[in-house]
């Protein structure tokens, strides 16, 4: 972004669909179904309808590669229910404070 590339494939129209191979499944794509979702998510306002479906996507894409549970799990203070809240919460709320 700051060299002025685009650092993402062209997107399609509607979500994008990252290249085909290991992220297909007999049956379905996971992106198809992850698409799917997020678009039904966001009609029923369970997610933030004003992002692009493609931003959601890549976010959960992104999160996927995320080093942050297997640091936390390395350092043995917290279970992997802990750990898994915790990630789930930064991922769908951001890290604002929310009141009690």
């Amino acid at each position: 972004m700051v060299d002025g590339r685009d650092h993402l494939e062209p997107l399609e129209a509607g979500v994008a669909q990252p290249q085909r191979g290991p992220m297909q499944r007999g049956g379905g794509d996971v992106s198809d179904r992850l698409g799917a979702w997020i678009v039904k998510a966001q009609a029923d306002a369970d997610l933030d309808p004003a992002l692009p479906p493609e931003v959601v996507l890549y976010t959960i894409y992104a999160r996927a590669c995320d080093p942050v549970p297997g640091v936390l799990k390395a350092g043995m203070r917290y279970s992997d229910g802990q750990i898994v809240d915790w990630v789930l919460a930064t991922c769908m709320n951001g890290l604002r404070r929310r009141p009690t």
